[in-house]
């Protein structure tokens, strides 16, 4: 039941994928602004997608349990949105190597299905979640929107593949779209459960279970994104002064991957880092530690958020904490 969101008069945000990590985080920063919200999410397997994870927004938003693919009417709840962000996205890269239609599935057919509802019109503005790992293996030197995307995984071949679909569907029908590529994204309600969780949950998840975190290589760097900063880069976005198709990065923290280890181990309150060479399977993938640089999307927004490192750790591991012991 929807009530106070669906006041006469606010713009409506169409979140895709609003049940996911970060779909939910950005779908609770739209309707602490006011807007009408809805959601779509099919909440499907292995995508850590769940529908209590905006449970307490019940009331204040639509929920549309359906894959979009499936839901009636697509076209015109599309055309009827001020803003709709597609954070529809399967993150497991290794589990993609091993499953690569399912991959192809969540990270590109998907997202062409709502291109092709766009046939007639679309909404005002799109923002899609894109990601570093479009630009493949960067050693050295920096990042920027017009580096050479050369993907060295499933997932990043077919998210450069959707964000063309995108690109060129917004150069045929005169939309505004961007796709905000992203680092690795990290905070509360992040996914712990399965092998393929990411480098940071992966950390967090070894250390609540009292093993030892193993870091591949001493000089590694990374860039992490806060999931609620995500959030509030997409909400500015939503008014921010682009036309037409704009790639735009994001950089979020750049940190040593050991570095983050040891925070994690301080935040948690113990545990053992220890340091290994990294495997050959995972080296041919590994993304390098370029320097991303974003100047292009402060230029939109402005001063970007950021919340403290120590903070969104604190909070990442509180989170993780309770959910993690919890179901054991």
């Amino acid at each position: 039941m929807v009530t106070d969101a669906w006041r006469v008069g606010a713009p409506q945000a169409l979140v895709l994928g609003g049940a996911g990590f970060l779909g939910s985080h950005i779908a609770r920063r739209f309707v602490r602004a006011g807007w009408r919200v809805v959601v779509i999410d099919g909440i499907l397997e292995r995508t850590g997608a769940d529908r209590t994870r905006v449970a307490d927004l019940e009331g204040h938003l639509e929920f549309v349990a359906r894959r979009v693919e499936e839901v009636p009417g697509l076209d015109r709840l599309l055309a009827s949105s001020s803003v709709v962000v597609d954070s529809m996205a399967w993150t497991r890269h290794r589990e993609g190597m091993a499953d690569p239609v399912y991959d192809l599935q969540l990270n590109l057919a998907a997202h062409v299905s709502v291109v092709a509802a766009m046939a007639s019109g679309g909404p005002a503005r799109l923002v899609y979640l894109g990601s570093r790992g479009q630009y493949g293996q960067v050693h050295g030197g920096s990042i920027t929107e017009t580096t050479p995307q050369v993907p060295v995984d499933v997932q990043g071949i077919h998210k450069v593949a959707a964000e063309s679909h995108f690109r060129v569907c917004a150069a045929r029908r005169g939309l505004d779209l961007i796709s905000l590529r992203l680092p690795n994204c990290f905070g509360p309600g992040q996914p712990l459960d399965g092998p393929d969780v990411g480098l940071l949950a992966g950390f967090l998840r070894d250390l609540l279970d009292r093993r030892t975190v193993e870091v591949y290589g001493e000089q590694r760097m990374r860039h992490l994104a806060y999931a609620l900063d995500v959030a509030e880069i997409v909400w500015r976005l939503s008014s921010a002064s682009v036309r037409g198709f704009t790639p735009l990065n994001y950089a979020g923290h750049r940190v040593a991957v050991g570095g983050l280890a040891h925070m994690l181990a301080e935040t948690v309150g113990g545990g053992r880092v220890a340091y290994a060479a990294m495997p050959d399977d995972l080296a041919r993938t590994d993304m390098g530690d370029a320097l991303i640089v974003d100047a292009a999307l402060r230029d939109r927004v402005g001063a970007l958020p950021c919340t403290p490192l120590d903070d969104a750790l604190a909070a990442t591991v509180d989170d993780g904490r309770r959910r993690w012991q919890g179901d054991r």
